[in-house]
């Protein structure tokens, strides 16, 4: 074996150990505890507690935490808890089909302008930021006003209204790694473009993406719980997180739970989707600080 080829393994176990040393941090096993803790709730609360989570006891109404019912009742006598557990799958779902079309739209239209040149470019810079220039949650709510409410508009809505934030960071990133000076060089050896893109700029703006798409998953079901909370997304019969906190918060002063418990469970998703991003992130750029 020569010394070349054994520095080349050395490097490539380095970066190996990085990587899952990335992941064995106290943040990396947090972060993907609660997230797999969530997803199996996704799956299998509604399975194991739907019926139990409907049933209500007039004579149990606004009952404080209890062994019984460990974050009390509601309205009407329903367990708070198994409401919070049945609707995370709801949440989970809706906050993830906005983030994909965020991403979708976002993403592409960011490589389309990013990777442009002259007029084209300029006109495309000039679209995303017209487009950013609208607060999300407003236009958020302008399209729920013409696709109408309901959980697929406030998908819909949330995705669209957020795509720009993707476009300006995909865009941003792939101007800047396409002027590097090796980028340059590739072009002017007649690299085709598909080649450059995969071999050159996908792998230098992957890491900075994958914090910006798990970060915004956190910002998706807030704003999707926000749209319930406004009465624009998710209504009765489907619960939501958001739905739950509009049912909690009538009621705060009687059952403080009923609105805390809600607003618990969306800032833990948003936290844990937040702090896996930045793990991935590094794992898959381990000289990142």
């Amino acid at each position: 074996m020569t010394q070349t080829t054994s520095i080349a393994l050395a490097a490539l176990r380095g970066r190996r150990s990085r990587r899952k040393g990335s992941f064995a941090t106290p943040t990396g096993i947090l972060s993907i505890v609660v997230t797999v803790l969530l997803v199996l709730l996704a799956i299998f609360a509604p399975v194991l507690w739907q019926e139990a989570s409907l049933e209500q006891d007039v004579s149990n109404i606004f009952a404080p935490p209890s062994t019984e019912h460990w974050v009390g009742t509601d309205e009407l006598g329903r367990d708070i808890l198994l409401r919070g557990l049945v609707a995370t799958r709801l949440s989970l779902v809706l906050a993830a089909l906005s983030l994909c079309i965020a991403v979708a739209l976002g993403v592409t239209l960011g490589l389309v302008v990013g990777l442009a040149r002259g007029r084209w470019s300029s006109f495309g810079g000039g679209v995303v930021d017209a487009w950013l220039g609208f607060p999300a949650i407003l236009l958020a709510l302008v399209i729920v006003a013409i696709v109408g409410p309901g959980p697929s508009g406030a998908f819909l809505a949330i995705g669209i209204a957020f795509s720009p934030y993707f476009a300006r960071m995909t865009m941003t990133l792939t101007t800047s790694v396409s002027e590097r000076d090796y980028v340059a060089a590739a072009r002017l050896a007649g690299v085709p473009r598909r080649r450059i893109f995969t071999r050159y700029i996908a792998p230098n703006i992957g890491d900075s993406l994958a914090t910006a798409i798990f970060a915004g998953f956190g910002e998706c079901l807030v704003a999707v719980a926000a749209l319930s909370f406004l009465g624009l997304g998710t209504r009765s019969p489907e619960t939501d997180w958001g739905q739950l906190l509009t049912e909690g918060v009538k009621n705060i002063y009687t059952a403080p739970a009923a609105a805390a418990f809600p607003a618990v469970l969306i800032a833990l998703a948003g936290i844990a989707m937040a702090l896996l991003g930045d793990v991935v992130a590094r794992a898959l750029n381990p000289r990142r600080s």
